[in-house]
């Protein structure tokens, strides 16, 4: 999803501005989330027939919103144990 979200033009001016160039983990997680709700609105608009098209990004978007969530705990429990390791160093 990170790769993708620069390489996929943003039409809506108040979401390109949160949809930027980001570096750290927590920021990239939200980019994602905003650029998830971007696409899962841009679907909405277009409304295809449920068995017109194959592929279905409302069932994509779950599995992404899964995805997410798992990273998100990831990178937590990365800084929880990040901080709880400088913490101890000097005791």
């Amino acid at each position: 999803m990170d790769a993708m979200i620069v390489d996929t033009p943003i039409v809506d001016p108040s979401v390109r501005r949160n949809v930027r160039d980001v570096h750290g983990i927590k920021d990239r997680i939200q980019r994602a989330k905003y650029f998830q709700a971007y696409l899962d609105k841009q679907w909405e608009i277009f409304d295809p027939p449920r068995d017109g098209i194959p592929f279905r990004w409302d069932e994509v978007s779950v599995e992404l919103a899964t995805d997410i969530e798992a990273a998100e705990f990831k990178a937590d429990a990365a800084t929880q144990k990040r901080n709880e390791s400088a913490t101890n160093f000097w005791t």
